[in-house]
């Protein structure tokens, strides 16, 4: 049985004429007459209507996900509905890609605009270790094992450089 049926069954049975409610077109159809009790004539607080409107709002109310509690800036709002903090460990190959960063402070470099304000440290090479001339074209490395001894070298994309005098690097 629809509501709308249900709704009329009971003004019926309680002695009253269900109130015929027109559509929003202003027209009465078959199709969108919805059949009430209406409130300002109902002064029974537990009519059928009422207990069908307190049913529907208690079975609404379990569909909603509860509020969740603020976090704090270091955590994030995991999808099992926990809070936990933000680590690089918790993001899965992040740590290990991230590895060979440092944490120390020789290694950390401050940023202001666009002048670094901290010392920045090259890493250092042996010849024979030198990464992918090609790929790492503009990079700066240190050389620890020139002949003439340590230097500052450069990728052109073609071969490692030393910054002094920009020979090739051997």
């Amino acid at each position: 049985m629809l509501l709308a049926e249900q709704i009329r069954s009971q003004a019926r049975r309680q002695g009253r004429e269900p109130a015929t409610l027109a559509s929003f077109s202003g027209q009465a159809t078959s199709q969108e007459t919805v059949t009430a009790s209406l409130r300002a004539t109902n002064t029974d607080s537990n009519s059928y209507v009422d207990q069908r409107i307190a049913s529907f709002g208690t079975s609404l109310s379990l569909l909603y996900e509860p509020k969740v509690a603020a976090g704090t800036a270091a955590q994030f709002y995991r999808g099992d509905k926990v809070w936990a903090a933000v680590s690089i460990n918790d993001v899965t190959g992040l740590s290990s890609s991230l590895s060979g960063l440092s944490t120390t402070a020789a290694g950390k470099v401050a940023k202001s605009g666009d002048t670094m304000t901290g010392p920045l440290i090259q890493p250092a090479y042996a010849k024979a270790s030198l990464p992918n001339v090609a790929t790492f074209a503009r990079s700066m490395v240190y050389v620890t094992d020139l002949t003439g001894g340590a230097e500052f070298c450069y990728s052109d994309g073609s071969n490692w450089r030393r910054m002094s005098d920009r020979s090739i690097a051997n």
